[in-house]
């Protein structure tokens, strides 16, 4: 969660940190903590958060989150946390930042 967190507020509104972070596997990272703390709240908003924040004007990191399985860790995030309104928010601000401007990723989200 704590990590998540951190990633976010390097990533924010700098778009080179947020391309960094995809392009050394923090993607692939922060699925593997949805996967592994599908459970935990905290981490399902914060890992939501952070994918928001690095597809946010980077169409690199929304194909990079689609590739490896985000869409999948998100929705999963949403529909374990029914009761959370923060796993809510943050994953529907995901999923509309992950779909901008990238066609298939609209896709996969309704696939998803």
């Amino acid at each position: 969660e704590g990590a998540c967190w951190a990633l976010s507020a390097i990533a924010n509104e700098v778009k080179v940190n947020k391309e960094k972070i995809g392009e050394l596997g923090g993607i692939e990272l922060v699925g593997a903590a949805m996967r592994e703390l599908a459970a935990s709240v905290g981490v399902q908003a914060q890992a939501c958060s952070l994918l928001r924040t690095i597809a946010e004007h980077s169409d690199f990191n929304k194909i990079k989150i689609a590739a490896a399985g985000g869409i999948e860790c998100v929705v999963v995030a949403m529909r374990g946390h029914t009761g959370s309104e923060e796993v809510q928010k943050q994953a529907c601000e995901a999923l509309s930042h992950i779909a901008s401007r990238v066609a298939n990723n609209k896709i996969k989200i309704v696939e998803a």
